[in-house]
């Protein structure tokens, strides 16, 4: 036979009358009922709502702590109703202290307006896009690697019961700041394998490291680990993620720089509209070869000096050892960009025999010549 216990609930209650208006200041009422070693939280307040008080008010469903619904404060932790007995939370004067989850507004009793941290996970684009941009169809299935999926596997567990951001300080004082469930669903899609060139994933490194409501003002106290009943870890997501942001806000520059439309004007590329020099393989063939220019160029200008002042450089032999590999190095990146390039992007629509025979005659006349006298530099040298 079950042993049976006597505990006295205090329930921390709001009732508000027909204008919406709270009758009076909260307050705490006590409920006296007896319950087994396999009652839980959420038995007990049915049950005292089906004996005591109907207008008991709070939330529940699945009660297998799967939904998140019954999240509450139970002795001053964050907690599910549902997932917790009431012989390990007693008090040694038998009570158990109930109240609504904090930093969301009250709605009744044990019930709290959810919105805000809903919003905010919302806002973190928690999905990533399978089709294509171009006919709308499904794309090919995207398989992952055991070690790729075990990457967002805890943070995939979360529930969305809240009870993180009832645990967190900074989103107790400022209710900008995104919050660790919103901070656990974004890191699970940046962390994620498949999309990865995605505009979703773009989108959300800009919203998450925005400052008026981004990663930033986590101060990585941890509370939102520690009540978490999925063991999900929302403190080491929201570092993450500030990884994740520093290198996005660092090289975002830099993309806006690579992307950049409006030199396709001047530039004799087939796609116009087409993001310049890293838009395919041509495209980048050209960009490759206007950078090997830079150590063609320097590797000219440090042999002319060398030959017309000889003395300068006799106690600088490792670095005139290091301009003639750079200049060798880049000629030949110079010519092969040059043979990638090929005909699409200096040749007209038609061009004539004789054309591409100069073309190609001097392209490779010039770069052999100017590879010969690397190498008869170099080996003159060593």
């Amino acid at each position: 036979m079950a042993t049976t216990l006597k505990i006295t609930f205090k329930i921390k209650r709001y009732k508000k009358t027909a204008d919406e208006k709270f009758l009076k200041a909260p307050y705490f009422e006590n409920f006296k009922l007896e319950v087994d070693k396999n009652t839980t939280v959420l038995e007990a307040l049915k049950k005292l709502k089906a004996l005591e008080d109907g207008s008991l008010t709070f939330r529940s469903a699945c009660e297998m702590g799967m939904c998140g619904s019954c999240g509450m404060i139970v002795n001053g932790k964050p907690v599910l109703a549902c997932s917790i007995y009431c012989h390990d939370v007693i008090k040694k004067d038998k009570t158990i202290t109930i109240e609504p989850l904090q930093n969301m507004p009250i709605i009744k009793d044990l019930v709290t307006d959810i919105d805000d941290p809903l919003n905010k996970m919302r806002s973190v684009m928690p999905y990533w896009d399978q089709k294509s941009k171009t006919n709308n169809e499904p794309k090919k299935a995207c398989p992952q690697t055991p070690k790729e999926k075990a990457r967002i596997d805890e943070a995939t567990g979360c529930i969305k019961c809240m009870l993180c951001y009832s645990a967190c300080p900074v989103y107790g004082q400022d209710k900008n700041f995104i919050g660790p469930g919103a901070g656990t669903l974004a890191y699970r899609y940046e962390a994620d394998s498949r999309g990865i060139n995605s505009t979703e994933k773009q989108q959300r490194l800009d919203k998450i490291t925005s400052e008026e409501n981004g990663i930033w003002g986590c101060s990585f106290v941890g509370d939102c680990s520690s009540v978490c009943p999925k063991q999900v870890d929302p403190a080491k997501a929201l570092q993450l993620l500030k990884i994740k942001g520093s290198i996005h806000a660092a090289i975002k520059p830099l993309k806006k720089i690579f992307t950049c439309t409006s030199l396709n004007s001047s530039l004799p590329i087939n796609n116009p509209t087409a993001s310049w020099w890293l838009q395919n393989k041509t495209t980048l063939g050209y960009f490759l070869r206007e950078l090997s220019a830079i150590g063609i160029t320097l590797w000219a200008i440090f042999y002319v000096l060398n030959l017309s002042f000889p003395p300068l450089f006799t106690n600088l032999q490792s670095l005139t050892n290091f301009i003639f590999w750079f200049g060798f190095i880049s000629a030949l990146g110079h010519s092969i960009s040059w043979f990638w390039v090929g005909l699409k992007i200096t040749t007209p629509p038609s061009p004539s025999k004789s054309f591409l025979f100069l073309k190609f005659t001097g392209l490779i006349s010039g770069w052999i010549l100017i590879s010969y006298l690397l190498i008869s530099n170099l080996y003159g040298k060593f």
